[in-house]
C-alpha cells in the first residue's frame, strides 16, 4: 500500500493538502496521506538555511523510525538539499525538486527508479 507522507509546509495547511490529494486523484492515484511530525511548534517555520534543512531531515527521520515496520521502500521529494546535509540518510533516496516548477518528468522517473530498487533489497 502506498502512503504519501508530506514533510513540507503543505502538511499544516488543509487547503494545500486537499489540492495535493485532488492532483493525485486526477492522476488516477488515491494513496493515504500522512504528515511528518513537527518537532517544535513554537519555532515552526522560523528556521532558515541549513537549520531549515536539518529540521526537515530530522522530521522525516522521526517519521521513518516511528513507522519502520510499515516502510518497505521510500523516497524523499523535496526542494531542500536534504542529501547534502544528511547524506547517510538521503543519498540515493532523495529527488531534489525545483521550488518554482515542482517535480519534473525526469524527477518522477528518478523517484520511481529509487522506489523499485529499494523495494527489491
Amino acid at each position: 500500500e502506498a502512503v504519501v507522507v508530506l514533510s513540507s509546509t503543505w502538511r499544516v495547511h488543509e487547503r494545500l493538502r486537499q489540492k495535493f490529494q485532488q492532483t493525485l486523484l486526477l492522476a488516477g492515484s488515491n494513496p493515504s496521506m500522512e504528515g511528518t511530525p513537527i518537532n517544535n511548534w513554537d519555532t515552526y517555520g522560523q528556521a532558515t538555511g541549513a537549520d531549515a534543512v536539518l529540521e526537515r531531515c530530522s522530521e522525516i527521520e522521526a517519521w521513518l523510525k516511528s513507522n519502520e515496520s510499515r516502510v518497505e521502500s521510500w523516497v524523499a521529494l523535496d526542494d531542500l538539499p536534504l542529501a547534502a546535509l544528511r547524506p547517510s540518510l538521503f543519498n540515493g533516496r532523495h529527488v531534489q525538486t525545483d521550488a518554482d516548477l515542482g517535480i519534473t518528468e525526469a524527477g518522477i522517473a528518478e523517484a520511481l527508479q529509487i522506489l523499485s530498487i529499494s523495494s527489491a533489497r
